[in-house]
């Protein structure tokens, strides 16, 4: 490096350092130059990360948020919005491309239905594209349920 080049590096060190010390206040979150937000940390080798977790991860509908919206002010995903879904009429969404088993269905989404619906989709509802092989547990169910239940209350 030149004796330019080493001036220039210094001078910048200096006046970063100078910047930092002028800034004070809290520069927990920033750069060193107390500027700019610091860089994003970087995770750990197999560490898990999410970014943005929907509405309903960490709850019942966790496995359900993968594909399904739950708040409505969540972006659609690939499968319909389940927000108020319970007393909701079935094949409803505009956007969503439903099999004819669930268009020809008819009705809306009871308790019941759902519960027998999540059990086996296939038995329940032969020719539906739901892809889930379906919940044993009872208690499990009934948990999604009263989560599904719960997202209809305004």
């Amino acid at each position: 490096m030149s004796r330019f080049g080493s001036f220039v590096v210094a001078a910048g060190v200096a006046a970063v350092v100078l910047v930092v010390v002028l800034w004070g206040g809290d520069m927990e979150g920033r750069s060193a130059a107390g500027l700019l937000p610091a860089p994003p940390r970087t995770p750990a080798v197999g560490e898990v990360v999410l970014a943005d977790r929907p509405a309903g991860a960490g709850t019942a509908l966790q496995e359900c948020v993968v594909c399904h919206a739950v708040d409505p002010a969540d972006a659609s995903r690939a499968a319909p919005d389940l927000h108020g879904v319970v007393g909701a009429e079935k094949a409803a969404s505009p956007w969503f491309n439903y099999s004819k088993a669930l268009r020809a269905a008819g009705g809306v989404w009871t308790e019941d239905e759902i519960d027998k619906y999540l059990t086996h989709p296939v038995s329940y509802l032969p020719g539906t594209k739901k892809t889930i092989v379906g919940i044993a547990d009872p208690e499990k169910r009934r948990e999604i349920i009263d989560a599904l239940k719960a997202t209809s209350v305004n």
